[in-house]
């Protein structure tokens, strides 16, 4: 994994954007709420201007997340339907229940991952 390319800076989240196995990474740390989604958005807006069909979402520092955040991972996961996925590493309980209930884990083009290195792009 490469040193972070980009670093956008919310009050109460932290987004770091990498590149591992040749895709975008972002990693989340802090809170996702209505006041800090827009550093995501703009993260993952780069990430796709780059083509990719797979966004990785690093979400093991990620402390908390609300329909705001929700909301732009699920308008990602949809933009990539047709094309690739997006995979969420390392929800802790509470974020995974969240993306449970938004419908997200049984979406076909969201996949989740216990750690980095279980990630798989095939």
């Amino acid at each position: 994994m490469n040193g972070p390319r980009e670093r956008h800076r919310a009050q109460a989240l932290d987004v770091r954007v990498h590149e591992h196995m040749g895709v975008p990474l972002i990693v989340l740390r802090g809170e996702l709420d209505a006041g800090s989604v827009k550093h995501l958005y703009h993260a993952l807006d780069d990430a796709l201007q780059t083509g990719s069909d797979v966004l990785l979402l690093d979400l093991s520092a990620l402390g908390y997340v609300d329909s705001a955040g929700l909301n732009v991972i699920f308008d990602t996961t949809r933009t990539l339907r047709h094309r690739g996925c997006v995979g969420a590493i390392a929800p802790n309980r509470v974020v995974y229940k969240l993306l449970e209930m938004a419908g997200l884990i049984h979406h076909p083009c969201f996949r989740l991952f216990e750690d980095l290195d279980s990630v798989t792009l095939d």
